[in-house]
């Protein structure tokens, strides 16, 4: 019924007319309203100045003040979000729905590129936090500082998302006077970048899971994620994740390229050929 008289004033207004005070009905099958009763004069509703309230005069100077002094409304932050910072639609709208949720992401973002990582943060395991522990997105005192440390250690792969929630977010939620890095070489969480060290835990793995191997080279590609986890698993958490995918990729690819060769060259053997029997018998 409201939005059915808002419309029928609008289209009034527009074309110029004037509303009369009136109660109307409303009609829910056609969704029209209709005059019941008319009323002359406003008296007639009891409208009257309030004789104890002074009327209000504002100047434009007072109303530029108050409209500068209110916040950002969601629908900007949501377009903001996306445009400047490089947000997915779905983080931006998770962003807008709390005011204070929102005021901390625009504490914390200019001060750090990491603007995705600080995202993913705050709306996962830091709304987690404050829920188990019945506190507020204002209850956050985190510094800048801090924040930037804790996003760049992950940004940079020095130490993997998910732990750094187990062992860096929880502390520092509590106490915000704890230095993220200092903190991760105290519990010797850096990950591990050495090549040569990961090439070994690679070979392990691969070893250990000849069948596996085997299957991912006849082109089962989802089993590298098998590869990835038992790799972390013998790293105890420490190997660099993104230079393990690189590694395991180029190692399995590697040997799926060497088998081809392999057997390109069975082929090429002729019949009676010393050679091509010798490596047939291999083959077998």
């Amino acid at each position: 019924a409201i939005e059915a008289e808002v419309k029928r004033q609008i289209d009034i207004l527009e074309a110029g007319g004037k509303i009369d005070q009136e109660t109307r009905s409303f009609d829910p099958v056609n969704g029209t309203t209709s005059t019941l009763r008319s009323k002359e004069d406003a008296q007639d509703y009891r409208y009257f100045p309030e004789p104890d309230l002074a009327p209000f005069e504002f100047d434009d100077q007072f109303i530029e003040v108050i409209r500068k002094s209110l916040p950002e409304l969601p629908e900007k932050l949501y377009k903001q979000y996306q445009e400047q910072d490089g947000l997915s639609a779905y983080d931006a709208l998770q962003l807008t729905e709390e005011r204070t949720l929102s005021d901390l992401f625009q504490r914390v973002a200019p001060t750090t590129p990491y603007k995705k990582q600080l995202a993913n943060f705050l709306i996962g395991p830091v709304r987690s936090y404050l829920s188990e522990h019945s506190e507020t997105w204002t209850d956050v005192a985190i510094t800048n500082e801090n924040w930037h440390q804790l996003l760049e250690l992950v940004a940079e792969g020095k130490i993997g998302f998910s732990l750094a929630v187990q062992k860096l977010l929880d502390p520092m939620l509590s106490n915000k006077a704890i230095d993220p890095v200092v903190l991760a070489n105290e519990l010797n969480l850096t990950q591990n970048a050495d090549t040569q060290e990961i090439q070994n835990w690679i070979n392990q793995v691969i070893h250990s899971m000849p069948d596996k191997a085997e299957e991912y080279r006849k082109g089962k590609k989802g089993l590298i994620g098998l590869f990835v986890g038992e790799v972390k698993k013998i790293s105890k958490g420490k190997a660099d994740m993104q230079l393990v995918n690189k590694l395991l990729n180029e190692k399995l690819n590697s040997t799926i390229t060497g088998i081809e060769m392999f057997r390109q060259i069975l082929d090429r053997g002729e019949a009676g050929d010393n050679a091509g029997i010798l490596l047939r018998g291999i083959e077998k």
